[in-house]
């Protein structure tokens, strides 16, 4: 498995210190300069990962916090209920519930029967 996003930050760090330290006690800065290169792009990429870290629980406390968020099974629940009175709706525009002996108050019974079902 691959290392945690606060390894990985540690261990940028780490480098661009130790990249800085080799140039501050080099006799050769001129020549070493791509050191402080090194040590600043590690220090930058270590910078980028802690506010990804930091957005990233950002978003997770959002989430816990989401009035919106049903389960699978409320959403099933949701749509087996809309389905039925959607149901209901079409038997009390619809002639031919009637004329096939359906009485839409029979219907409604019925209905209400199935949704309650779904709470047990």
């Amino acid at each position: 498995m691959g290392k945690t996003i606060d390894e990985v930050i540690k261990e940028y760090k780490r480098v661009a210190n130790t990249k800085r330290e080799i140039y501050n006690n080099s006799s050769l800065k001129e020549k070493n300069k791509h050191l402080l290169r090194i040590a600043g792009e590690q220090e930058q990429l270590a910078e980028w990962l802690e506010e990804l870290k930091q957005l990233r629980i950002e978003k997770e406390k959002k989430c816990e916090e989401c009035t919106y968020y049903i389960t699978v099974q409320e959403a099933f629940v949701r749509g087996y209920k809309d389905s039925i009175d959607d149901f209901v709706n079409a038997c009390e525009q619809d002639i031919m519930c009637q004329r096939f002996g359906m009485r839409i108050l029979d219907i409604k019974r019925v209905a209400e029967r199935l949704k309650e079902q779904l709470g047990k």
